[in-house]
């Protein structure tokens, strides 16, 4: 099995109850089956309180109950009791790796950090520039316990998506394409490639490049603004999937940010508000480019060898888009003071839209009524 790392990996080091942006709440914590026999083995009392501190999702997995949406383990100084107390077998395996996440597709594992850590978003934004994987010690192999294994076994379509990988990542750091444009032929690349793919034309979808010419029609997304997603299309995710009542609980920073985007843009008509973002995301892009290149480059890393399971590879390219705009959106909005707060920012929008599973396949069947109704 061949294992590698992200070359942030061994950078990441935990803040523990010094952490700006505590990963003990706000989103489900999932228990393997190793721990959760391990809870049942306590004594009576203690075990029957963990069995009423646990759950099923609506994806059939067991997961911690939280209280006022926080893990009922923390302890006041914000840390986890099991770990503070050295009983790491109660620990869910999911919090003692987090942010390393780990992806099994076939023979090969790629390791990474999670963005929804506010840690390994800061390391991003320390040293903006474009990141590859590399092979590490023994050490830190040991280190991970889990991952996540795709249902396939197709090292052909593995190495493709690398190749993929490595030509949209090309695209976005040549200086002669701005990153708008980039985003659009990557979109136009990959639902190419799955035209291609779901034709179970395999050798064809290898060939799509950038520059190749397309043979299906490509359905527009973007319209006429700067980003690649209209205002309008933003708008009802922010509003329909995002304005929870428990928002401010569960999700403080990103609540913070809907907050200051509702007061601002909601005075404006969609039209005056595509015009004030084209404005405002130009001037910040041409002025933090490395960071948005950096930033939208991990995000096709992260959420592209998605396709490995299904070979839809325009889901996770769209998603990265999603990500991208809505960073760029609430930055403009409220530019953070210093690199704390850009993490945080970071970290808030990626635990409820970027590390939200449910959330991934809602929005990718929204974007699916909306513009792909018509494909056959």
């Amino acid at each position: 099995m061949r294992l590698v790392f992200h070359e942030l990996y061994e950078q990441f080091a935990c803040t523990g109850s010094a952490c700006i942006y505590n990963c003990c709440g706000g989103w489900q914590i999932p228990i393997d089956d190793e721990t959760y026999v391990n809870m049942q083995q306590l004594t009576w009392y203690k075990s029957l309180f963990m069995t009423l501190m646990t759950k099923e999702n609506r994806l059939g997995m067991t997961c911690i109950r939280e209280i006022n949406y926080r893990c009922p383990y923390v302890t006041k100084d914000h840390l986890c009791r099991f770990q503070k107390n050295g009983n790491m077998k109660l620990m869910p395996i999911v919090c003692q790796q987090f942010p390393r996440s780990a992806m099994k597709m076939g023979d090969n594992v790629e390791v990474y950090l999670m963005l929804s850590c506010c840690e390994a978003a800061k390391l991003l934004l320390q040293e903006p520039r474009r990141f590859d994987y590399v092979e590490l010690s023994k050490e830190a192999e040991d280190e991970i316990q889990q991952w996540w294994a795709f249902k396939n076994d197709d090292e052909n379509l593995y190495h493709a998506l690398k190749e993929d990988e490595k030509m949209m990542l090309d695209l976005v750091w040549d200086k002669e394409q701005t990153l708008p444009q980039a985003v659009r032929c990557i979109y136009k690349m990959a639902f190419e490639k799955t035209m291609r793919y779901a034709r179970a034309d395999m050798a064809g979808a290898r060939a799509v490049t950038p520059v190749s010419a397309p043979v299906y029609d490509v359905p527009e997304i973007s319209g006429e603004g700067y980003g690649f997603y209209p205002l309008t299309f933003l708008n009802d995710i922010i509003y329909k999937k995002l304005s929870a009542p428990t928002m401010s609980r569960r999700n403080p920073p990103l609540y913070r940010m809907l907050t200051s985007y509702k007061a601002e843009y909601g005075k404006l008509s969609e039209a005056e508000g595509e015009q004030l973002f084209a404005q405002r995301a130009r001037k910040s892009v041409a002025e933090h480019e490395k960071m948005w290149k950096a930033y939208y480059s991990y995000q096709l890393q992260q959420q592209y060898m998605r396709a490995y399971e299904d070979y839809y590879v325009l889901g996770p390219v769209l998603m990265a888009n999603l990500l991208l705009e809505f960073f760029l959106l609430f930055w403009t909005v409220s530019e953070p003071k210093d690199i704390d707060e850009a993490s945080v920012m970071i970290a808030g929008i990626e635990r409820t839209i970027g590390n939200n599973g449910p959330f991934y396949t809602d929005i990718l069947e929204m974007i699916r009524e909306r513009y792909f109704t018509d494909i056959r």
